[in-house]
């Protein structure tokens, strides 16, 4: 999964992309583990352990703010379908969920 976004236009740069995500846990899937590459650096990883409210902070660099935008990679390596681990009949191959992101 990726996505890019155009970093904001304000008096003061941004430190920081703040994600809340999702992530498909339940007692039979404890965690999901997340690598977050940005704009072609090595990624940095995650352990996500609630279904909501989980936040990622991703520093923002002096390469990203010289590239005008943040192209984020996600590495999904415990993905499963819900169907696998007792939840519903759903057979995507899902991870997390994208919520919201703030720029800070």
């Amino acid at each position: 999964a990726e996505l890019t976004l155009p970093l904001p236009i304000t008096n003061k740069a941004p430190s920081q992309l703040v994600l809340n995500l999702r992530a498909l846990v339940n007692n039979l899937q404890v965690t999901q583990e997340v690598g977050v590459g940005v704009n072609g650096q090595q990624p940095l990883q995650y352990s996500l352990t609630n279904n909501d409210h989980n936040q990622i902070a991703i520093p923002i660099n002096a390469k990203v703010l010289a590239d005008g935008y943040i192209q984020i990679v996600f590495d999904l390596p415990t993905a499963k379908r819900p169907k696998d681990i007792g939840i519903g009949d759903d057979e995507r191959l899902l991870s997390i969920g994208l919520v919201d992101a703030v720029f800070r």
